[in-house]
């Protein structure tokens, strides 16, 4: 609008200052009551199953060759979907050579033969890698000897251990702990065997697990646990987060010497709503320097 006069400048402030009639007030709330239900629709029904690949490169210091990896987190499965079928062949379409799975899979051990069927769809040439999150020891699914049905399935649960890998001529060493929030931790026994000056990555569910890790070599950590906050605003981010999830919400931190990626997670929890926190699938390529 272009006022070319004070009389259109005068003309224009006495329209503002007027009082709505009945029917623009009406047409104000139906529209607010509007955007309101559409969002709720969009948060509830659409993005919790609008699953997204994040790619990112991380070159890390005396990482032997390149390697490409999938990261998913926080699955919190509830039975065979479409969704869940577009999750795998997304993680599947990248070929990857080793999959990390930073806890949670399920919030109802009735859910958890289902996720295990699902887990044997992804595919990967060296390795499934699992950590357990803070759900593996509320719903008693590792009591129900979770480990060695993920194993008999040939996924290694890294539970306070590592090992060292042989890649590309070289190695790294792979550490997993368990769940800061509400396990037990215990980083000695996970990096009792890691090598003096050898690329360190290690899987932590919760992102305060990087505070246990300044007295060790930790090139990069790779958690979840937070959803991102599941429903994010504009300009201000996640509206709250889960306990352990400090102060990171999503993506890549610097804490200290280590390179901390938080996962958005793959499902929801407490209340399946997600708005402008998709659900992740983080394609890596992790190179040396």
């Amino acid at each position: 609008m272009v006022l070319e006069s004070q009389k259109d400048k005068n003309d224009l402030l006495n329209r503002l200052k007027k009082p709505l009639t009945r029917r623009q007030f009406l047409g104000a709330v139906a529209s607010v009551l509007g955007l309101s239900f559409i969002g709720s629709a969009y948060g509830f029904g659409v993005e919790p199953r609008r699953a997204v690949v994040d790619s990112i490169t991380f070159s890390l210091p005396d990482f032997p060759g390149t390697m490409r990896a999938v990261h998913l987190s926080d699955i919190h499965f509830r039975g065979a979907s479409r969704f869940m079928e577009r999750v795998t062949n997304l993680a599947n379409s990248f070929n990857p050579d080793i999959i990390f799975l930073t806890g949670d899979l399920v919030n109802d051990p009735k859910y958890l033969q289902g996720c295990m069927d699902w887990i044997t769809e992804l595919r990967c040439k060296s390795g499934i890698y699992f950590v357990l999150g803070n759900w593996e020891h509320w719903t008693g699914t590792l009591d129900d000897h979770l480990i060695s049905k993920l194993e008999s399935i040939g996924v290694k649960t890294l539970y306070n251990s590592g090992e060292l890998i042989d890649w590309m001529g070289g190695h790294f060493y792979l550490a997993g702990l368990d769940d800061p929030f509400f396990g037990l931790p215990r980083p000695k026994k996970a990096f009792r065997y890691q090598p003096d000056d050898v690329c360190t990555i290690v899987l932590c569910h919760a992102p305060i697990g990087v505070y246990m890790l300044r007295p060790v070599r930790s090139d990069l950590v790779l958690s979840g646990h937070t959803h991102g906050g599941q429903v994010r605003i504009p300009g201000l981010g996640a509206i709250r987060t889960p306990p352990g999830s400090g102060e990171f919400e999503q993506g890549i931190y610097r804490v200290a010497k280590s390179l901390l990626y938080v996962n958005r997670g793959i499902g929801t929890s407490v209340l399946p709503i997600r708005f402008l926190c998709p659900p992740e699938i983080t394609h890596m390529t992790i190179k040396g320097l």
